[in-house]
């Protein structure tokens, strides 16, 4: 019998009999130097040589039985082969068709959220003093709710800290209380109100407060008083002033980086030698991308001459449906990253962002880390990929949470989300009737399994997926139609990212060990 693509196929199927779609199996990759498999039943990398690759990038991504790429039957025939010799010995392509979600036990799920309890996230109030034009509570964002006068008031925060102190398990365990917006500064005086009232009903715990803000309320007082209670700080600058005043801009439309920066100044001289720890940047990277506008955003943070050096910097995208199209400001960059560059038409499949940072890294033009920090996520999530000998035949609930569990986001009139990344869907309690486990239960994890499990199946990233909640539920429930179109983009996102690891790996091997390191933490 002929050893073509339709006797690979038929080799499969009588390992797993049910197989209909060979695109679940797995996704093909290349780098600068080698090519690459991922099997998605295993978790295992395999490199392969051009032949190898042309069968299998036919038989998970094409639809046809026929390889025109490889002329000489032999060559054909020894690829094939190969493959089907390498199936045996490391058990490869061999994903079940998978039946159930592994899922938590009601007796797991009563203990996680009775005593597992950690973070508590309030939403301190719904106002901002800024209108940063990619804001996801903009009223043209329906996914949201809009911004409001509406601040937290102190029967509702008390509340919620009582139901973290009785929630929280045993002496010693660490709380972390974070306080969400809007603009968290507006709600001071409750902030200051809320650290008094915990330490003072939970002196048993490792307490730890943490906020995201603008910094433009941050006075001096105010950074003096963070910085004796030691809370992590993340603070939000987009780079230089001809970068942050673009989007970032006060209810008059102003640009806001001068308050920032002053903010900042106070944050920094309150903090002194404990900067290093307890204060982070999240930069959002707003179109048009160019190499030019990232190197600025780099140059900022590694030339203020009184900022600390080795900050965590983190970058971000605009998330979707955020920023519309009229707002975007071609001013002062162009939107041709790859314009004038010699980019390896492997690697330019990556988005401009994370091939800058890989450049960068690989370059060791990486003085402050701001390119590790904006890529690291990235790869720890490959390096802590599942891994087996053989195919699992259960599937997780993906990056989904136990909701109620470990962190629970309260909202200014009291109600429980799931977390602050949340926007208009189903309350899972409130701080006077406690957590609804049933549910909780019946519209997050119920309804996610029932209308996931086919596609999640079918799918070859799915022991790499980060798709949670936040991303796939709407007012109503789980939103299977928004769920497929996000699936596709994490697709691609997931594959860049096995791209960029095991670019990395070959061209910086010594740069894993920081990602090794950060993985057992």
């Amino acid at each position: 019998m002929k050893k073509d693509i339709n006797y690979l196929k038929n080799f499969l199927k009588e390992i797993v009999p049910e197989q209909i779609n060979f695109r679940r199996l797995g996704c093909v990759f290349e780098t600068q130097k080698n090519m690459y498999f991922y099997d998605a039943g295993t978790g295992k990398v395999i490199e392969c040589n051009e032949n190898e690759f042309m069968v299998l990038k036919n038989l998970v991504e094409s639809d046809n039985s026929e390889i025109c790429e490889i002329e000489k039957l032999e060559d054909l025939e020894e690829a094939v082969e190969n493959i089907c010799k390498i199936v045996k010995d490391e058990n490869l392509l061999q994903a079940p068709i998978y039946k159930e979600f592994a899922r938590e036990t009601d007796q797991t799920i009563h203990h996680v959220t009775s005593e597992g309890f950690h973070q508590l996230i309030l939403e301190v109030t719904q106002n901002c003093n800024f209108r940063c034009k990619y804001c996801v509570f903009n009223n043209y964002n329906e996914s949201y709710r809009d911004f409001t006068p509406r601040n937290m008031d102190w029967d509702i925060a008390k509340k919620a800290i009582d139901y973290t102190k009785a929630h929280s398990g045993k002496s010693e365990e660490e709380v972390s209380i974070s306080f969400y917006g809007g603009e968290p500064l507006i709600n001071y005086e409750l902030i200051k109100r809320v650290v008094e009232y915990s330490k003072k009903i939970m002196p048993d715990k490792k307490l730890r407060f943490a906020f995201t803000t603008n910094l433009s309320l941050m006075t001096k007082d105010k950074a003096e008083f963070f910085a004796k209670e030691g809370f992590i700080i993340l603070c939000s600058i987009d780079g230089p002033q001809e970068v942050h005043d673009t989007y970032r801009v006060d209810v008059k439309g102003n640009g806001t980086f001068s308050q920032a920066l002053e903010g900042l100044k106070n944050l920094i001289e309150a903090y002194g030698n404990s900067a290093k720890d307890r204060i982070l940047f999240n930069s959002v990277v707003t179109p048009p991308y160019s190499k030019k506008k990232f190197d600025a955003i780099k140059n900022f943070f590694e030339n203020l001459e009184w900022l600390p050096p080795l900050l965590t910097k983190r970058f971000s995208y605009v998330e979707g449906d955020s920023l519309r199209e009229e707002d975007i400001d071609y001013s002062c960059f162009e939107n041709e990253y790859y314009e004038g560059k010699d980019v390896d038409k492997k690697l330019a499949t990556i988005d401009p962002l994370t091939l800058w940072a890989l450049e960068n890294i690989i370059e060791d033009n990486d003085r402050d880390n701001i390119s590790m920090d904006y890529d690291l996520d990235a790869f720890v999530r490959i390096q802590n990929r599942l891994i087996l000998d053989k195919p699992y035949h259960l599937i997780k609930r993906n990056a989904c949470c136990t909701p109620g569990g470990k962190r629970l986001f309260v909202r200014v009139d009291g109600s429980f989300h799931v977390c602050e990344r949340v926007g208009n869907v189903p309350d899972i309690g409130n701080v006077d009737m406690g957590l609804d486990l049933e549910k909780m239960k019946r519209t997050y994890i119920e309804e996610y399994e029932k209308k996931s499990l086919s596609d999640c199946s079918d799918c070859w990233a799915v022991h790499l997926c980060a798709m949670c909640y936040s991303t796939c539920m709407g007012e109503n429930g789980v939103d299977i139609d928004k769920k497929k179109r996000i699936c596709e983009v994490h697709r691609e996102i997931l594959k860049g990212d096995l791209v960029k690891y095991y670019q990395l790996m070959e061209s910086r091997p010594d740069k894993i060990d920081i990602i090794q390191k950060t993985s057992v933490r």
